[in-house]
């Protein structure tokens, strides 16, 4: 039964990293991307966006310390799920990175460069030595460090699903497909057969592109299977023929149900915003979607551009403010002075507008089911074990996507979608349906900018 205890120990699955938009779907120059060193590389990306800045931690005595980001070297086996004692082959795709050239096409700039400009190792103890802490710091290339560390446009991706996926192909899919989730089409970006091998199996563009049928079965077919039986998403092909022969693809992707705890939820003072871009005709999903994936500066800064676009009656009326907004966020109308003018000024905080019932019932349950695992950690395991059967015979429970059911299995890891569905249904078993004074209670600490939640049986 120990397997099973997992499930409420499972913090760090929540853990996010936002990739740049044009990092996504890199292609490769010169050399090769393994699926262990884009592991890898993910994971230093998400480690520098902790620390904010090079040298604020590892061993100050080394020379041009404060050049690097330094974490240990287990964290980074750990956080990779690198389960081999071998940590030269990790060592090796470490400094892999810094010999990888990719092709970085944004809207606006075309750029080749390196993954990693430097990396070193350092041990207090001696590098030959079974004590001490081995650091590893590393860096980026000036040209794109800004966008590791603080990108304008992002996407956010799970490190949990980032370390889950086994292949290459499965976690560059898993990254493009996770970009156009919210795109109102539900389809990623058309593109040829070429353009896909490339970005899904790490290969150089010198590389020869085989046989359609034998990439579709070698490689795509195991990447959509991986991603659909991993991940929260589902993933289809889009095939497009010129005669018998396929030329392009795309790829259309949905969320699956029953993942309430991994939803982006805005801060209070992210209230106002929504409420403004929804004020466009703005779904509510889409609206939550870009105050949690774009820089705050710019997400204002181009609100506020287009609200003074639609008041201009000197002008032609815009047909589809939603659309308006797209453009401009998309094509950075927003300008540098705007965003920094933004960011630097300082005026009062908004008063939250009023939450919307269905919104705020959402919040609520999310926090109480936070709550409740709570609980479930403080029982002993034999108490858990009984919740944990009493969940396998519930509704909830038989909701979940088969592939989150079999992460139950012994000696797997459960998955986040199987911990956030537990939690609702611990929370329903201990407390029951929320009241209306119950949601009161709990906007009002929201607008008080209160962060906890208290929760009395009746």
């Amino acid at each position: 039964m120990q397997s099973q205890v997992v499930v409420f120990e499972g913090e760090d699955d929540d853990r996010t990293l936002k990739k740049s938009n044009d990092t996504i779907a890199v292609r490769i120059e010169k050399g090769g991307l393994s699926s262990l060193g884009r592991k890898v590389f993910n994971v230093l990306i998400y480690h520098a966006q902790q620390l904010g800045e090079p040298g604020t931690t590892g061993p100050t005595e080394v020379r041009n310390h404060a050049k690097y980001f330094w974490i240990p070297l287990r964290d980074v086996v750990a956080d990779t799920r690198y389960n081999s004692n071998d940590t030269e082959l990790l060592k090796q795709q470490i400094d892999q990175l810094q010999d990888v050239r990719v092709k970085i096409e944004g809207q606006k700039q075309y750029t080749s460069e390196r993954l990693l400009s430097s990396a070193t190792l350092y041990n207090p103890a001696g590098l030959n030595s079974r004590g001490g802490v081995v650091w590893l710091g590393y860096a980026f290339p000036p040209e794109i460090s800004s966008e590791m560390l603080r990108p304008m446009q992002y996407t956010k991706l799970s490190l949990y699903y980032l370390t889950s996926l086994r292949t290459n192909g499965g976690m560059a899919l898993y990254e493009n497909c996770r970009r156009y989730l919210t795109n109102p089409s539900r389809v990623t970006n058309r593109q040829t057969v070429q353009w896909w091998y490339q970005v899904l199996t790490g290969n150089p563009s010198s590389a020869e592109v085989p046989e359609y049928k034998y990439f579709k079965r070698d490689t795509l077919l195991k990447a959509i299977r991986e991603v659909n039986d991993v991940t929260d998403l589902v993933v289809e092909l889009l095939e497009f023929k010129e005669g018998r022969r396929v030329v392009e693809l795309q790829f259309k992707v949905s969320q699956k149900a029953q993942e309430p705890l991994q939803l982006p939820t805005p801060a209070v003072d992210s209230a106002a915003h929504l409420t403004r871009l929804m004020a466009l005709g703005i779904s509510q999903a889409e609206a939550l979607e870009y105050i949690g994936t774009t820089d705050q500066g710019k997400l204002i800064a181009t609100l506020e551009i287009v609200e003074k676009r639609l008041e201009n009656k000197q002008l032609t009326p815009v047909g589809s403010p939603a659309g308006y907004f797209l453009r401009a966020l998309r094509g950075s109308y927003a300008t540098a002075q705007d965003i920094a003018k933004v960011t630097t000024r300082r005026t009062e905080r908004p008063a939250a507008p009023k939450l919307q019932l269905e919104e705020l019932t959402h919040r609520f349950l999310a926090a109480r089911a936070e709550e409740a695992m709570g609980y479930v950690r403080e029982i002993d395991e034999e108490q858990r074990n009984e919740l944990l059967e009493r969940f396998k015979e519930s509704p909830s429970f038989r909701a979940l996507h088969a592939s989150a059911k079999r992460t139950l299995e012994p000696g797997r890891e459960p998955s986040p979608m199987v911990k956030a569905s537990f939690g609702m249904w611990v929370a329903q078993e201990l407390w029951g349906q929320p009241t209306e004074q119950d949601l009161y209670g709990f906007g009002l600490k929201e607008i008080a900018g209160g962060n906890t939640l208290e929760t009395q049986e009746a």
